[in-house]
């Protein structure tokens, strides 16, 4: 220390005036310690994960083998060697020797979601849920659309993935934002898409298609299988059916008097979540666009031919 004798500095310090000499001439004790390179217990898989366990890992090209697999294999093929004490130090082996060994993995990178520029929908099935109503089974999924920069959502109970239901829960999505993004991102769901016998593809209901024109939406969809690429739609499911769960617990009982009642419990768990995102939705909402005049109208056409018993037109 400045100003002071080596023995007042190093009573200051709470050492003797010997350390005190040696750390002011030599190498700062942090400087001075040894890399610690050696094992402090023995290593419980010596002479066994060489040997026996690769082969295991190199049969599992999917990387599905587990931790505990393999442990209780080794425990009978080695009596009284193995418990599951060892487990961890196992797992942390297998993480390791995957790293290194195991198959390529594809490699996803974060999308840039632009203010203002998309919304992502999908319906999702609840039944892990296990809500009922007056005491039975109540079978249902959630419509669920998200804003893809600020996360604000939508979501409603439907019965069904029909066009009824993705039209009711867009348009609804829609005028209670009160605003119109650019674009709409979806699966290739039967309620807005048809497959194309000649191409193999699949291009829009011509429903959805004026549904869309109606706001001046642009579409985009995921490829078939790729759910990765609605990855805004597929983690604000988990998230929200996760909060739905949880809510359930501590309600303590998963039965409502009535469909409303559910839907009014769904309604206060969404409402919940967009408190969380109000400050990035405020600065999204200047870059939404104005919504038209009126919704569409909302009601499905049914063609029917009526006969009579004998099978003549009836009159």
């Amino acid at each position: 220390m400045e100003g002071k004798t080596q023995e007042a500095a190093a009573a200051k310090a709470g050492m003797s005036v010997r350390s005190a000499r040696k750390w002011q001439n030599g190498p700062l004790p942090s400087q001075a310690k040894s890399e610690h390179w050696w094992r402090t217990r023995p290593d419980p898989f010596d002479g066994v994960w060489e040997d026996e366990t690769p082969p295991l890992l190199r049969n599992d090209p999917t990387g599905k083998l587990k931790a505990t697999t393999i442990i209780d294999w080794l425990a009978d093929q080695h009596p009284g060697r193995f418990s599951a004490s060892q487990l961890r130090t196992l797992q942390r082996r297998l993480q390791d020797w995957r790293a290194l060994h195991g198959p390529d993995r594809e490699v996803y990178f974060p999308q840039e979601h632009p203010l203002g520029r998309e919304a992502q929908f999908d319906f999702t099935h609840c039944g892990e849920l296990r809500v009922t109503v007056a005491g039975q089974p109540h079978t249902h999924l959630l419509f669920q659309l998200i804003l893809s920069h600020s996360g604000w959502r939508y979501a409603e109970v439907v019965a069904s993935e029909t066009f009824l239901a993705l039209q009711q829960g867009l348009q609804a999505a829609l005028w209670t934002l009160g605003g119109v993004p650019e674009v709409v991102r979806s699966d290739n769901t039967s309620a807005a898409t048809h497959e194309l016998r000649n191409s193999r593809g699949r291009a829009l209901n011509d429903n959805y298609a004026a549904l869309l024109d109606h706001y001046g939406l642009r579409s985009t969809r995921i490829n078939p299988g790729q759910s990765h690429e609605n990855g805004v739609a597929e983690h604000a499911h988990y998230r929200l059916k996760d909060a739905i769960d949880q809510a359930l617990m501590l309600r303590g009982s998963r039965d409502f008097d009535t469909v409303d009642d559910y839907a009014d419990f769904v309604r206060q768990m969404v409402e919940r979540r967009n408190r969380l995102v109000e400050g990035k939705l405020e600065q999204e909402m200047a870059c939404l666009r104005s919504l038209p005049p009126a919704p569409v109208p909302e009601y499905a056409n049914y063609q029917s031919n009526p006969r009579c018993a004998g099978g003549a037109p009836s009159r």
